[in-house]
């Protein structure tokens, strides 16, 4: 338990006094009694104030975090309305007040598989537009069973040991299970809240399909956000949308993989206190992360030090950027011990970085280990067979192209119908 003095009250009663900590506690009561109550009465509440463009249906390993950048690339605030099942009618309603001329979209998130109320919510929008995510149903098992999780750690300390990615949680491995494995659709199939991925496109757009009020219905598959075409993606979303086309000046930005090789492992941040070093006249914070793009500027007074930590020749020397503030870095060339130690250290977590991108490219499973896994596991394959029929119904319907191009799904199907004779 943190002492007091660390604690997220003291801290605002310190420095922003009792009114801004009296406020941070009614909105931290009322965030859970929405969280627990609201959602099962939502039909008697007024709609939300219509203070955004759209609304946005985001699903698990979809792209949905490149969307959300690309999204706000483009000047747009996101307002989360739904989560996980749960209502965030007063912090939306909070926070669209304070959006200006409806640059804001809604963001509905359906990670877990049950959402019992979600017939409720139609109520409090007004007709809009509604943009759902998609992706072939193959791919997103295999990026589930992939994806894997890390504790790691806010901040670190010199010489803490560094976090390993373990596959536990999303697919439900033991923790000390060290890769992926199809077994991990089992896992999936059980109603656990745990479970972040579900294929409920229809279940979740129903009520707004039978509701009286108009809501349009749009779809984008993942692949039109390609870094080869995302940017056109977007100048195509922003006029259906209605909202600010990204500038091109911006383009290189709409060409960054998101959710690439060093997912879970950036980025990393090294602290030196003035508790453990009490000769440094400040705390000294240190950041590895991702190059920044070439028309980013880097964190403001923040110089790059990796020409004095990496050799030119280590694997992603072009693709990391070590960020320290100029003074800080004047302090601490001041300490040469210091210096050399915190060289030794981020040299060990260039080595544990190279190592764990490795481990990923050679143990992930593809699109075919999951085709292979359900060609074998038959109770498995009906149940995914028979969800995905009725949950694909809309889009089928109305974006067959996008069901066309799913080149996994399609062979998913075709083996459905070689050995369960069901097309």
């Amino acid at each position: 338990m943190k002492p007091l003095s660390q604690s997220k009250s003291f801290k605002l009663i310190k420095e922003e006094g009792f009114k801004a900590w009296l406020e941070y506690r009614y909105f931290k009561i009322l965030r859970t009694y929405e969280k627990h109550i609201v959602l099962k009465f939502t039909k008697q509440f007024k709609p939300l104030p219509k203070n955004y463009k759209f609304i946005l249906c985001s699903y698990s390993v979809s792209a949905h975090w490149a969307l959300g950048e690309f999204l706000q690339f483009c000047n747009l605030k996101k307002v989360i309305a739904f989560e996980d099942g749960l209502t965030c009618y007063y912090t939306a309603k909070r926070k669209l007040k304070k959006v200006k001329n409806s640059q804001s979209y809604l963001d509905l998130i359906f990670w877990n598989k049950e959402n019992k109320y979600i017939s409720n919510i139609t109520s409090i929008f007004e007709p809009t537009k509604i943009l759902i995510l998609t992706r072939d149903p193959i791919s997103r098992f295999k990026t589930f069973i992939n994806h894997g999780l890390c504790d790691k750690r806010t901040i670190y300390h010199l010489n803490d040991q560094f976090d390993a990615i373990y596959y536990i949680g999303k697919n439900g491995y033991e923790i000390n299970n060290t890769k992926p494995d199809c077994k991990g659709l089992f896992y999936w199939m059980q109603p656990s809240k745990k479970v972040t991925t579900n294929f409920n496109y229809y279940s979740n757009i129903k009520a707004f399909l039978e509701s009286k009020k108009e809501f349009k219905i749009f779809y984008i598959d993942c692949k039109e956000l390609d870094s080869k075409i995302a940017f056109n993606t977007m100048n195509k979303l922003a006029k259906i949308l209605d909202f600010n086309p990204p500038n091109i000046k911006d383009k290189e930005k709409f060409e960054h993989k998101f959710w690439n090789k060093f997912a879970h492992l950036l980025p990393f941040n090294l602290l030196l206190d003035k508790k453990t070093f009490p000769y440094l006249s400040k705390d000294i914070r240190l950041n590895i992360c991702e190059a920044k793009l070439s028309n980013t500027p880097p964190p403001i007074c923040s110089i790059d030090i990796k020409s004095f930590i990496l050799d030119k020749n280590y694997t992603y020397y072009k693709n990391l950027s070590i960020y320290i503030d100029e003074n800080d870095f004047n302090i601490l060339k001041e300490h040469k011990k210091l210096f050399e130690e915190v060289k030794t250290y981020l040299l060990k977590f260039s080595v544990f970085l190279k190592e764990q991108i490795e481990f990923k490219e050679e143990n992930f499973i593809n699109e075919q280990d999951i085709l292979n896994y359900l060609k074998e596991n038959k109770d498995l394959r009906v149940y995914i067979k028979n969800l995905l029929d009725y949950e694909l119904t809309h889009i089928k319907e109305h974006r067959p192209d996008i069901i066309a191009s799913w080149k996994y799904y399609e062979e998913f199907e075709r083996m459905c119908e070689e050995l369960d004779g069901r097309a």
